[in-house]
């Protein structure tokens, strides 16, 4: 009998800052779990094990055909937005949108067609975002409300960060968790 283990998958780009505002590594040390910076291009969904490796063939040939026709992908995360803390949730994220993607909105809606079939998401709402597409950083989690209100005063109005797209990785995983996420075995990259 074959013992066919259900995993988590995920693809993100690791996002470099070529460009942000002093207080923002400390800022993430103090409100931010320890993940890399990147933007979720295939939402986290189930798979079994046994169906990766065609996964992994789907994605290099969509970032070999991406790498021959594009350049740098450069962001600009321009907008601020937070997710309120309310009684439904207890707890808040800040985000800084980029308004400046075509050519990474480009790429995540063709992984996100080629990975159609495989898109067993941990939670439902994770299709809505990833066909209504908004490109982010995540720079605060899980805040409550008086952590939330301390957080934005030291971000005020300088928050403009600029960036570039340097690596694809896609995460095959147990669970989601930071010890996992940072486990190079669970890792496949790219690099563009």
């Amino acid at each position: 009998m074959i013992n066919i283990m259900t995993k988590i998958y995920a693809v993100y780009s690791i996002v470099k800052l070529t460009e942000q505002p002093q207080w923002l590594n400390d800022f993430r040390k103090k409100y931010d779990e320890a993940y890399d910076l990147h933007v979720t291009l295939k939402q986290p969904a189930y798979i079994e094990e046994n169906q990766l490796n065609e996964i992994k063939r789907i994605l290099n040939d969509i970032l070999v055909e991406f790498k021959n026709n594009n350049d740098k992908i450069k962001l600009i995360f321009d907008n601020l937005k937070l997710d309120k803390v309310d009684d439904n949730n207890k707890t808040g994220n800040i985000y800084i949108f980029s308004s400046n993607n075509s050519p990474l909105n480009n790429l995540q809606k063709k992984i996100r067609d080629e990975l159609k079939k495989y898109s067993e998401y941990l939670n439902p709402k994770f299709e809505e975002f990833e066909y209504d597409f908004r490109p982010h950083i995540t720079i605060a989690r899980e805040l409550n409300n008086t952590k939330l209100e301390k957080a934005l005063t030291i971000i005020k109005n300088e928050f403009v960060c600029e960036g570039e797209v340097t690596e694809i990785i896609l995460s095959c995983v147990n669970e989601i968790s930071v010890k996992e996420a940072h486990d190079p075995n669970n890792l496949t990259k790219y690099t563009l």
